[in-house]
């Protein structure tokens, strides 16, 4: 029996993990745009530090025995075993990752959206994008394409546009907008640092780390201050719903992205969550979008189609 071509395997192989990058991409859209309704019903039942340690413990667990489930049947019997924990300069990254995306980033946002709307919310995180480019260049030693930049421009001013189409009798206090925009930093700082951590780990066994210390972070904070009295049984199935899809898929989703794809080019992709976020804001919380929303969406769209576009190199 003849043996199969590897010239041939290889760019199969490269094209299959290209495709599930994207499907992961589509995977963190609907995770990441419905966590903002999830937090508008228990911002008054959870506080937000006990919402951030229940839905990264949550995660942790459910990834850690994916982790486990999957860990002798993935890897070859010769392959090298991954390190269990952070080595040497990982930890730096690690604890970087862990305290700034999966405490601090949650944290800043379960406050804002006492303040402020859903919609609103998602439209201001999305300015993390445009870091996580400007971080990529200078500490990643990416160059995007001409191409990448014209298709952030139009898709920045797609959130722009969406943002004026807010409804002008929401409550928007500028201390939600501040926290927001704190998040927004917080959010590009967690994508950058993760990617060091993802050259010779896998995108699962990172996430389960972080989701570790930011879930270790938030313990001191939830002894001091935690409230989960006032939590409903729909509350409490909303924190497994922000844990389990919004956090451990969610989060293992963008890792997987992150490793297969440019940090520039799998970040372009976020703008497409705050039209989803007003989507769903519009069948569970009844927000309906106007007009200028509906614009300000399809110049999403439209950005990250030319972000995303790679022209064919001649043979």
């Amino acid at each position: 029996m003849s043996q199969p071509d590897s010239t041939q395997t290889l760019p199969r192989l490269a094209q299959r993990n290209t495709v599930l990058a994207y499907v992961a991409i589509a995977v963190v859209i609907i995770s990441w745009s419905s966590a903002f309704v999830a937090l508008r019903y228990l911002r008054d039942e959870i506080d937000p530090f006990s919402i951030a340690l229940g839905r990264n413990l949550i995660a942790a667990v459910v990834l850690f025995a994916i982790a486990v489930a999957l860990a002798k049947r993935t890897r070859p019997v010769d392959a090298p075993a991954e390190p269990i924990l952070p080595q040497g300069r990982e930890w730096g990254f690690a604890l970087a990752c862990g305290i700034g995306w999966f405490f601090l980033y949650h944290v800043a946002l379960n406050y804002a959206v006492h303040y402020i709307d859903a919609g609103t919310a998602a439209i201001l995180i999305n300015i993390g994008p445009i870091l996580i480019i400007a971080l990529a260049v200078f500490f990643l030693g990416e160059s995007p394409r001409p191409n990448l930049y014209v298709g952030v421009a139009i898709a920045f001013a797609g959130v722009m546009l969406i943002g004026t189409s807010s409804d002008a009798d929401a409550q928007i206090s500028w201390l939600g907008v501040v926290l927001c925009i704190a998040g927004a930093c917080l959010y590009a700082l967690g994508a950058i640092t993760q990617k060091p951590l993802l050259k010779r780990t896998s995108a699962l066994r990172v996430t389960v780390w972080t989701a570790v210390i930011g879930s270790i972070t938030a313990i001191p904070f939830v002894v001091a201050v935690g409230d989960f009295s006032q939590a409903s049984a729909f509350g409490w199935w909303m924190l497994v719903y922000l844990g389990v899809v919004s956090t451990a898929l969610g989060f293992f989703a963008w890792a997987y992205a992150m490793n297969q794809l440019k940090a520039s080019v799998v970040s372009s992709f976020s703008y497409l969550i705050p039209p989803a976020a007003i989507v769903m804001g519009w069948l569970f919380l009844g927000e309906l979008p106007t007009v200028l929303a509906l614009l300000g969406s399809a110049l999403c769209l439209l950005g990250v189609v030319i972000a995303r576009y790679e022209p064919k190199r001649r043979s």
